[in-house]
């Protein structure tokens, strides 16, 4: 479960949402109308003699096995979320985690709490003095570039931006 602590209003929650289930590792086992029916089929079907058959099919393909909270490193996901954040302009942000285990003592869930703090955005984009051919020729490019101003800091368009100053070099002669 994901939950948000949060003083103002931001914009993208679902999409921020769906980038930390993302980094979640391994995933839960699937629920349908609060059952677990691949599990059931792991669980239920005897284990096959042959690497092929009906019987594989419904242990392995149809049936999933348990995750187990001990194969969930939990302070490595908390990482991850924040390493997540930072790239995607939210700076000051950070998550914490809490295992929460079930009433009847055979299941757990893992739930995180995002302290989310305003993004950071972009205040302005400079490209350098034109004092020989190579700085001129960037400069040239500034016209179509990737960032824009008040736009949400984000590593990846800071990359796509390099990559593609560099492979217009690179086709240049440079």
């Amino acid at each position: 479960k994901v939950e948000f602590i949060q003083t103002e209003k931001i914009k993208g929650r679902a999409e921020i949402k769906a980038q930390v289930k993302k980094i979640v590792r391994p995933k839960p086992n699937a629920k349908i109308f609060g059952m677990r029916p691949r599990l059931w089929f792991y669980y239920h079907t005897k284990e096959p003699k042959k690497p092929k058959g009906i019987r594989n099919w419904f242990k392995y393909k149809i049936g999933q096995p348990p995750v187990y909270l001990s194969n969930v490193d939990a302070a490595l996901i908390s990482k991850g979320i924040d390493a997540g954040l930072y790239n995607t302009g939210f700076f000051d942000s950070y998550s914490q985690y809490q295992v929460q285990e079930g009433k009847n003592g055979k299941t757990a869930s893992l739930l995180i709490k995002i302290n989310l703090q305003p993004p950071s955005v972009i205040d302005k984009v400079t490209f350098p003095v034109e004092t020989d051919t190579l700085n001129r020729t960037i400069t040239r490019l500034a016209k179509r570039t990737l960032l824009k101003k008040s736009d949400r800091y984000s590593l990846s368009t800071l990359l796509q931006e390099r990559d593609r100053i560099d492979a217009y070099l690179k086709r240049r002669g440079y």
